[in-house]
């Protein structure tokens, strides 16, 4: 989704208590403590909306999360830390949160630390280990324009109203994404116009997180599946065939045994006279 879209489908759409978004690719930020002379190291991290960790039910080890005051333009730019670094790298320092960090030679505050155990919303290698606003994306990245509406960059995941019908919401955004699709007819090109029937969405369970990895490498890992399957029926019908080859050479070596075995006398019963 582009940022605007996800504006316009958190403002409209009635069936979610809350709706956040946060980027499909994974960043990496160049980070160094200001008051320190360390060099700056690449961390991974992300830019979130300011509901983002509410959605998932997250407060904050210590310190705060981040709010959608947060994600305002021109709000304070601020930041949360991950458990994992403060305890890797900060050794559990307190005085972390409320300290400024150069986030790709932009200060940020740090106002709170994730709970240990919370990885983000999607199953990655290097899980993010500092959280941004997304309205500080053309901050840190001063040639990036976040209100893009060609610019497809955002995952969205929302929280279900109680009581609400997903099948519903489903319809309701489909028909909001072509509203926002046609108010927006003059900035597309030729091809996406050509597209517009084409254009939908659907939900699925987020109880999961978005399974990125999944999506990246099932068809994958289906084709690799099939081939291990094909080659282990192979190695079962050679070991059958080896078997049987086997179980006829011992029956001609049980047969010429038997052939070449002395056979022994009959007893002979005698009745005495």
């Amino acid at each position: 989704m582009s940022y605007d879209l996800y504006k316009y489908l958190r403002e409209n759409t009635k069936g979610f208590s809350e709706l956040a978004a946060f980027p499909v690719a994974d960043l990496l930020f160049g980070v160094r403590r200001s008051s320190t002379s360390e060099g700056a190291q690449s961390y991974p991290g992300e830019f979130v909306s300011g509901n983002y960790l509410t959605i998932f039910g997250i407060r904050a080890y210590i310190g705060r999360t981040l709010i959608p005051a947060d994600d305002q333009p021109n709000a304070p730019p601020v930041a949360m830390m991950s458990y994992r670094l403060w305890q890797e790298k900060y050794g559990l320092d307190p005085s972390v949160v409320g300290s400024v960090f150069d986030v790709d030679g932009k200060p940020f505050s740090v106002v709170g630390i994730t709970p240990p155990g919370f990885f983000g919303d999607s199953l990655r290698s290097s899980p993010p280990d500092f959280f941004l606003p997304l309205n500080t994306g053309p901050y840190v990245e001063t040639d990036s324009d976040l209100n893009k509406v060609d610019t497809h960059w955002l995952e969205l995941i929302g929280r279900i109203q109680p009581g609400a019908n997903p099948a519903s919401i489903e319809a309701e955004m489909r028909v909001e994404l072509k509203q926002w699709l046609r108010s927006h007819w003059s900035d597309m090109s030729a091809n996406d116009r050509a597209r517009f029937p084409e254009q939908t969405l659907y939900l699925g369970p987020g109880g999961a997180g978005i399974t990125s990895m999944r999506q990246r490498y099932e068809h994958w890992l289906l084709i690799l599946m099939m081939v291990s399957a094909f080659v282990l029926l192979i190695v079962c019908a050679n070991v059958a065939n080896l078997m049987l080859v086997r179980g006829m050479q011992r029956r001609q070596q049980t047969s010429l045994s038997i052939s070449l075995a002395p056979r022994k006398a009959s007893p002979l019963a005698y009745r005495g006279q």
